[in-house]
């Protein structure tokens, strides 16, 4: 028979799980077959390996919780950036209309001030991140 048929099985014998006729047809193959002996010593050398690492296994929510969490701040971080060069425009635009006009229109003051509003905001979307990355490092056992 084919190698494909035992390599699927390998897992299945592992486990213990073949009858005594397959078990015995799976001996025989693997004492034969170089590349499916070397796969049932790369699985159960893994699984060694598996048992001898004390750390637990996370679980998969917990992960996704991680991957959305990081996500978010790189979000929250380019929405940062965004918002601070849109200021830095703003405010350089309300600026130069009011050094260049003798009479500053309302609405060219508006823009100006709004850019300051958002330079804040950014600035302090900013400090936010940082001051939770060290609040993670100083809580970090």
């Amino acid at each position: 028979m084919s190698c494909e048929k035992y390599e699927k099985l390998i897992s299945v014998y592992l486990e213990k799980e073949l009858d005594e006729e397959e078990e015995k047809d799976m001996l025989q193959h693997l004492a034969s077959c170089e590349s499916c002996s070397q796969q049932l010593e790369a699985i159960q050398y893994m699984q060694r390996m598996l048992k001898q690492d004390d750390r637990p296994i996370e679980p998969i929510n917990k992960m996704k919780r991680k991957i959305y969490a990081r996500i978010y701040r790189d979000l929250l971080i380019m929405f940062a950036g965004f918002v601070i060069m849109i200021s830095g425009v703003a405010v350089s635009g309300g600026l130069a209309q009011m050094f260049l006009l003798d009479q500053t229109p309302s609405g060219v003051r508006m823009f100006f001030f709004m850019g300051i509003l958002l330079l804040i905001t950014g600035i302090i979307i900013l400090m936010y991140d940082i001051f939770v990355d060290i609040f993670k490092i100083i809580t970090r056992k």
